[in-house]
């Protein structure tokens, strides 16, 4: 049985300042972008969603952004995360708009996902076949220097 999401109201949801090695990111250089997150931004094509936290992440190779968002059944799950130095700016959400499985139908999200898996899916594939390309080109070489001059 699946649990129903409750909607709050922006001021209805506190979410906690520190998780683990994050602490909510509150800070005045970030406020537009947190306002933006909760309330919307019709520009953009946001509604907003106050069930969403940004946090700041201390990590060994630098300080990176995380997006959280409450569930209904009151866990946090990342929604997504930058690399460390990667700044914040209204890319974050127009990535959202992008994603958000409200404003699309099911078939066109599917598909959209379908074509961004064989997309990595080639990356991966071509990546794989350079790797043994090389290898290829390593290995005759190698026998062409030990062996080929026995034979020429």
């Amino acid at each position: 049985m699946s649990v129903r999401e409750i909607t709050y109201a922006s001021n209805q949801v506190l979410h906690p300042e520190y998780k683990g090695s994050a602490r909510l990111w509150q800070d005045p250089e970030v406020s537009d972008i947190v306002h933006k997150l909760h309330y919307g931004d019709p520009t953009l094509g946001w509604d907003g969603d106050p069930r969403l936290a940004l946090y700041l992440e201390r990590t060994p190779a630098g300080q990176r952004w995380v997006l959280e968002r409450l569930e209904a059944d009151g866990k946090y799950r990342k929604v997504c995360q930058a690399r460390p130095g990667v700044a914040l700016d209204n890319s974050l959400i127009m990535h959202l708009v992008a994603h958000d499985l409200r404003k699309q139908k099911e078939g066109e999200f599917l598909a959209h996902l379908d074509r961004l898996n064989e997309k990595v899916e080639r990356a991966q594939q071509s990546a794989a076949e350079e790797k043994m390309q090389e290898a290829f080109e390593r290995v005759a070489y190698a026998l062409d220097k030990d062996v080929g001059y026995h034979y020429g």
